[in-house]
């Protein structure tokens, strides 16, 4: 697979004005519409190779802030020539924004307009400065919940991330943080953005 074919990056225009028209209704809370708009003209699509659980290559794509495009690419290029395996790698709006329905599938996904489990404020998902990676084998544990449904944590798994798996090497060495390493909660799938990047 060619580089100049591997890499490929447009604007999220198709999605502005989907969201315009249908992600504002599907909220389950009340956000402005002007600063929807303005979150998601910061955002990019990446279509990026990645390889199944079988060895298969696919393309998938990617949406994160268009300034974290370069490091994704980096980041995913990496995982790819190891043979690191995806579930899948599909924008939130082939599941219609449904967080749930994605994770259900071990998506790894970046930009999802929602709030973060359990509060009010908003997901860095939301500014497309997070990304999950096989939320089934790398869950959400806080106070015996458990999520995705189904999801199992075994560090020694292919596709789970630990604390020397390349994917948490990767991210860190970019500026984001680990789930994982959290102390009030696991999040073993998520890594997002530090504060100081």
């Amino acid at each position: 697979m060619r580089s100049s074919k591997r890499w490929r990056t447009e604007k999220l225009h198709h999605l502005s004005d989907e969201m315009a028209l249908a992600l504002s209704p599907r909220l389950d809370f009340y956000w402005p519409k002007k600063e929807i708009e303005r979150i998601v003209a910061d955002q990019t699509v990446l279509v990026l190779p990645y390889r199944d659980f079988a060895g298969l290559e696919h393309l998938g794509q990617l949406v994160v802030r268009h300034d974290l495009a370069d490091a994704m690419k980096e980041i995913f290029d990496a995982l790819f020539r190891v043979g690191f395996p995806l579930g899948s790698m599909m924008p939130i709006s082939a599941f219609d924004w449904d967080d749930k329905r994605s994770m259900a599938a071990n998506n790894c996904v970046g930009f999802d307009f929602r709030k973060k489990t359990g509060k009010e404020e908003l997901s860095r998902h939301a500014y497309g400065q997070a990304i999950d990676i096989n939320p089934l084998l790398n869950p959400y544990m806080r106070d015996g919940v458990i999520l995705p449904t189904g999801a199992r944590y075994s560090p020694f798994r292919h596709g789970t991330c630990d604390e020397c798996s390349l994917p948490v090497r990767l991210f860190k060495a970019h500026g984001f943080v680990w789930g994982g390493e959290w102390q009030s909660l696991k999040d073993y799938m998520h890594f997002e953005l530090s504060d100081s990047s």
